[in-house]
């Protein structure tokens, strides 16, 4: 090891040598360029700019301007200056107290010319990263105006800035990424795409003029938004897109002096200042541009005024104005006029930004499954089947994330994708061929049973956690794959070519365990919501028998859940996936309170659920302002209730769901049809049961428009229908690729059990907050009518389980 250690310091001088004397210049675009040369423990900079104002080098930790070592240039009045600086973790800039940057030359002629040298490993460690011979994470940037030593107020270098990886030796590293490369590169030097101390970012406009930074732990959160405006700032948290009883952060910089209000707006959107102010001001800066604030707060602070900020979706909307709030009383006075907006977000069990370069390694193989020129037909909703064949393998890989490719402009066009995997495919005459889901291709009939993943409107692109991936190739796996897009066209739109699709990326660098994909839902056959209620709820239930024959010739009896995908559509209210351990109910796996259809991104954990164990699927529904009975269905007008569960080791199970079957039984149907105070005659019996042979996916649909729709709806009506499909007995569906686990006739009923309860953090006695009780509606009675209900008993056969797999 002595004798290693040794060569690689002679080595290392050698090297030394060899480069001292030699100078390297590379060009990083925009009429900036940068030479240097080693002397010794110094390096020597030489730098030009097409300006007559700052120029600036750094080098990062981060590849941003959190935690950079900054030097700062440039001649005013006639005089050169050189600061040797460096940035916080805000991106802040700060003057070292040490300085150990020399002038040696400057000129300035229609461009700024500045020549320093600094050693390559200073004594001042805390402020001034170590420069490397070799690889280095190089910054640029300059401004049109000269700086003074109160840089963090001055002349902002809006996109005149820059980041790539500069080899001091001269050698250009495989994973050079220059300025012009992405965009992404550009703003994260100025906007922290990768930051320790806010690692979740997004513009909140689609024309990326407002940026929010956040992080959080249990108790507190950190909010770092940018507006460009010289006045107010505002961020809030809102149920509804609207401001009227929004909790409201409002900041600026006035009289020099960063402030911050902890607001609320009333019923008519005016923001009130809280009496309880909850909000601390980090950090405030302006530029002449721009005006960024750094805040927090704790999560829960027991203060009326204050939302709590939790797991789920929140509607963040923001605002700003063009002059600062004076005497801290916000008002019509300071209104925003067009300068406002709102954002569906997840800030709890956020999705980190995807560094598209992380799947750009060598070790990485891809491929693209998606239509090509397809046309989208001019219909409202339309379901797009194309089978592909999987790149062959013959040793097994593991697929470790993909991402999602929207055709421009279509982007409120494709609603969701569904992947599956075709363990049994029966006829390959299919391949390539654009179809029809559930008309000319149904993906459970062909042979493609198990999903490998899904996307709806909202999602990211998704990576597995290191010690996953999903297997494909080897010998016996899988050769074919389905790629279903549910197509929203509702403005009927003509001549749109899509050709949106998924691409995944794998390795044959096996991971540790095999990921699998487990969807607990309450299938579309027995979902029914009255028109015209706020809140209705409806159960899927995944039972413990069910459940435990995942672990089936397995060696494990535990499994991670590190994904969840909830998933409705637009009447979904809130929707929780909940847990349960024999008659007790855990901490919920997953939930979102504020559910909003367009932002269906993943929450990602770390939850251990073993054998024996159950879940509800819980699904709540508004449908206030409609005036039909709203159904399970295909279309985005139908409703759905249905969780994509991610985990690791994969259980042998696909579909854990259980359902009211209303039109596969003979009792369930009069329980209901009785139980609603209405009658079907032997006629329409028929004609019911000829429909729901012809179109199985829509049997709902075909309930509603004979029986359901005729209904007039009273509030006893809506609860005996919510007690119905909750305690009645429920058909199971269990299965594993193309086998039924338990068959498809089981009925099974929602057990008792000890619900979880929430504590209250603001209750001083520290009574629980949460009373909910098990699924239990109060009994309602209806006086049954006076005609027998009667029905063929041909209806009942509807065997589609098909219809439940679809967004």
């Amino acid at each position: 090891m002595k004798n290693i250690v040794m060569l690689r310091n002679f080595s290392a001088l050698l090297l030394l040598i060899i480069v001292s004397g030699q100078k390297f210049s590379e060009d990083m675009g925009k009429g900036f360029k940068v030479g240097w040369e080693f002397n010794g423990q110094d390096i020597i900079f030489e730098v030009s700019a097409q300006t007559l104002g700052w120029v600036g080098i750094g080098f990062s930790e981060t590849k941003t301007m959190q935690k950079a070592d900054l030097i700062i240039m440039g001649m005013k009045d006639g005089k050169p200056y050189a600061w040797d600086a460096y940035s916080d973790m805000t991106g802040m800039v700060r003057i070292d107290f040490h300085q150990d940057v020399k002038i040696l030359d400057s000129a300035e002629n229609g461009t700024t010319y500045m020549k320093i040298k600094r050693p390559l490993k200073s004594e001042d460690t805390t402020k001034d990263n170590e420069i490397f011979k070799g690889d280095n994470n190089f910054l640029w940037a300059f401004g049109d105006k000269d700086k003074t030593k109160e840089i963090t107020t001055e002349d902002y270098h809006m996109t005149n800035r820059g980041y790539r990886i500069l080899n001091t030796l001269g050698m250009k590293p495989e994973t050079d990424v220059t300025s012009s490369v992405l965009k992404a590169s550009m703003d994260e030097v100025h906007l922290g795409v990768t930051d320790e101390d806010f690692p979740y970012n997004i513009w909140l406009d689609t024309g990326k003029t407002v940026h929010l930074k956040w992080n959080f732990d249990e108790k507190n959160i950190s909010l770092q938004f940018i507006a460009p405006t010289m006045g107010w700032i505002g961020i809030g948290f809102s149920q509804t897109t609207s401001m009227a009883g929004a909790d409201l952060i409002i900041a600026g910089k006035l009289n020099n002096e960063t402030y911050v209000l902890d607001c609320h707006s009333d019923k008519n959107g005016i923001p009130v200042v809280d009496k309880q102010q909850d909000v601390q001001v980090l950090e405030g800066w302006e530029n002449g541009t721009h005006t960024m604030a750094t805040v927090t707060r704790k999560r829960v602070t027991c203060d009326d005024d204050d939302k709590i900020i939790g797991e789920g979706t929140y509607r963040i909307i923001w605002a700003y104005g063009e002059s600062d709030i004076d005497a801290m009383q916000p008002g019509w006075s300071y209104y925003h006029t067009g300068n406002r907006g709102a954002k569906s977000l997840k800030l709890i069990n956020a999705v980190t930004h995807i560094d598209k370069k992380d799947v750009g390694e060598k070790e990485y193989k891809h491929f693209d499954i998606r239509p090509t020129n397809f046309k989208i037909p001019k219909r409202d909703t339309y379901y797009l089947c194309k089978l592909f064949k999987i790149p062959e393998e013959r040793k097994v890989h593991h697929i470790i994330g993909f991402d999602i490719i929207i055709t421009p402009g279509n982007e409120k066009k494709v609603h969701h994708f569904i992947i599956y995997l075709c363990e049994d495919m029966k006829d390959i005459s299919r391949l390539g061929r654009d179809l029809e889901c559930y008309a000319e291709m149904n993906p459970i009939w062909a042979g493609c049973s198990k999903v490998l993943a899904g996307w709806a409107l909202g999602m990211s692109n998704v990576r597995f956690p290191v010690e996953a991936g999903y297997p494909i190739g080897g010998k016996i796996g899988p050769k074919y794959i389905l790629l279903e897009t549910h197509y929203d066209n509702s403005d009927l739109e003509p001549d749109i070519i899509d050709s949106s699709g998924v691409r995944f990326y794998y390795t044959e660098n096996l991971r540790k365990y095999d990921a699998g994909l487990l969807i607990i839902s309450q299938p579309i056959q027995g979902i029914l919501v009255p028109p015209n209620t706020e809140r209705f709820r409806i159960n899927g239930y995944c039972s413990n028998k069910c459940f435990s024959q995942g672990f089936d010739e397995t060696d494990f009896e535990e499994t991670t859940v590190f994904s969840v995908t909830l998933h409705g559509h637009l009447a979904s209210k809130s929707m929780e996936l909940r847990h349960l351990r024999g008659k007790k109910e855990l901490e919920p796996i997953a939930s979102d309170d504020h559910y909003d259809s367009n932002y269906q991104e993943t929450q990602y954990m770390d939850v251990k659920i073993r054998k024996g164990d159950s879940f509800i699927m819980q699904c709540d529904y508004d449908t206030i302002g409609r005036n039909n009975v709203t159904t399970g269905g295909l279309r985005t007008s139908n409703e759905m209730c249905l969780a994509f569960v991610f985990h690791y080791p994969a259980l042998k199970l696909d579909f854990c769901d259980s359902y009211v079957p209303v039109m596969e039984s003979r009792q369930a149907f009069i329980g209901l049809v009785w139980g609603l105070g209405e009658s079907v005659t032997i006629q329409e019996g028929e004609r019911i049961a000829q429909e729901a042979r012809q179109n199985p996916v829509e049997v709902m649909d075909i309930l509603a428009k004979w029986v359901l729709n005729k209904i007039e709806w009273t509030d006893e009506k809506r609860k005996f229908a919510e007690k119905y499909l909750t305690e009645s007995k429920r058909r199971v569906i269990c299965s594993y690729g193309q086998k039924l686990l338990l068959g498809y006739t089981q009925d099974i009923a929602i057990p008792k059990y000890e619900p979880f309860k929430k504590r209250d953090v603001c209750s001083l006695n520290g009574e629980n907050s949460n009373n909910e009780t098990s699924p239990k509606i109060e009994s309602t009675k209806i006086n049954p009518p006076v005609i027998f209900v009667v029905i063929a008993a041909s209806v009942f056969i509807v065997t589609s389980i098909a219809a439940k797999l679809s967004f």
